[in-house]
């Protein structure tokens, strides 16, 4: 969908159009889908958050503001949904769990899971470590591609930047990610 139909829809369903409520929803829900999964392997969860997203939206609709990139608002309030889904109601640890009680076919230790929390807040804190490297324009850059799924073209359109100087920047923090975290995935195998 393009972005100026995007915003039309959304302004039709700030007045409550549902079919423009309907069509902003069917045009984006695969996107968010997609994200929900990269969150959280729990489809149901994914589901549940997306309905919320959009049972929000409709009812408060009158109180919405305009949005330059819809696409880029409904995955920005999926990925809060989600990760204060998760947060809530700890979802993030039993799924931790059961992969674990999956791939060995036990239980793990109460010793084992504070190892591995450790190891995961090292981690975190690693690749916080690497998103550090990034200039503020990759950083920027980087959030509007993967996080918010905007389009190379979209992201042309509202930095007003190349899309040569867009490729560039986000190959550039690629492989400066890429070269952290392939470090830190080998201090890991090494522990």
């Amino acid at each position: 969908m393009l972005k100026e139909e995007a915003k039309s829809l959304w302004c039709q369903l700030r007045d409550g159009d549902e079919n423009a409520f309907l069509k902003i929803y069917r045009a984006y829900y695969q996107d968010l889908y997609a994200l929900g999964l990269s969150l959280s392997a729990d489809k149901s969860l994914t589901k549940e958050c997306i309905q919320q997203v959009f049972t929000d939206i409709w009812s408060n609709r009158i109180t919405l503001s305009e949005v330059e990139n819809v696409k880029g608002y409904l995955l920005t309030c999926l990925r809060n949904m989600t990760l204060r889904q998760l947060t809530n109601s700890n979802r993030l640890t039993s799924f931790n769990k059961d992969i674990h009680s999956s791939s060995y076919g036990s239980e793990i230790s109460v010793e084992q899971e504070i190892i591995e929390d450790q190891r995961m807040i090292e981690l975190r804190g690693k690749l916080l470590k690497a998103m550090d490297k990034l200039t503020i324009r990759q950083k920027e850059l980087i959030e509007r591609r993967f996080l918010q799924g905007m389009s190379y073209e979209e992201i042309e359109e509202e930095t007003n930047l190349t899309r040569r100087t867009i490729y560039n920047h986000i190959h550039m923090a690629i492989q400066i990610l890429k070269n952290s975290i392939l470090f830190i995935l080998l201090n890991l195998i090494a522990q």
